[in-house]
């Protein structure tokens, strides 16, 4: 969940990304793709030499991330339909207390703010708190956005993903083609394939 793009299956279980595939790396813009997919069954007891779970395929997923400063925006198109959530994390932040939680979907430790704003098809926000789950501290919270239903096949949608101190209305806007048009009138170009 942490700073991790997924598809959320009929249960909430998010996918798993791993091994991706760098597209191309250009300036402040990588690109990469990998297919969603999920542990089928339970997990395997402790065995020598470990073994690899048994996986449903999900989609190919292609994400792209544009880095300004201390703003990330992260786009994705999702290449199939399925019931599938699309879901976007943000940093996890930790602390020995329990973190301060605001409703613009940001979470505070000592001055430090995480937020994960959606710009692109992503209206629902939300912070999820874990207990003893990160070595800094014993409470952590991680912004995410998801869509609202079903992920479109095709369609761009883009979030921003912010560690720091900016401000909202210093987000750049996100076209269709993947244009990101940033308040200060620079443009960086993010096309994906869907």
């Amino acid at each position: 969940m942490d700073n991790h793009v997924a598809l959320l299956d009929a249960d909430g279980n998010p996918s798993h990304r791993r091994p991706l595939t760098p597209v191309r790396v250009q300036g402040r813009v990588a690109v990469s793709r990998h297919r969603a997919h999920w542990p089928v069954g339970a997990a395997p007891e402790r065995t020598w030499p470990p073994r690899q779970p048994d996986f449903a395929e999900g989609p190919w997923l292609t994400t792209a991330s544009v880095l300004r400063g201390a703003v990330e925006v992260r786009l994705v198109v999702v290449s199939e339909s399925g019931p599938w959530t699309l879901r976007i994390g943000g940093y996890a932040l930790a602390a020995d207390e329990r973190l301060e939680l605001t409703a613009d979907g940001a979470a505070r430790a000592d001055g430090l703010v995480s937020r994960v704003v959606g710009l692109r098809g992503l209206p629902v926000t939300r912070v999820v708190e874990r207990t003893g789950t990160n070595a800094y501290g014993a409470y952590s919270a991680i912004p995410v956005v998801e869509t609202d239903g079903p992920a479109v096949p095709g369609e761009l949608y883009a979030a921003a993903v912010i560690l720091g101190a900016v401000p909202v209305d210093a987000l750049p806007e996100v076209a269709a083609d993947g244009t990101v048009l940033w308040p200060d009138g620079t443009v960086d170009h993010a096309p994906l394939p869907s």
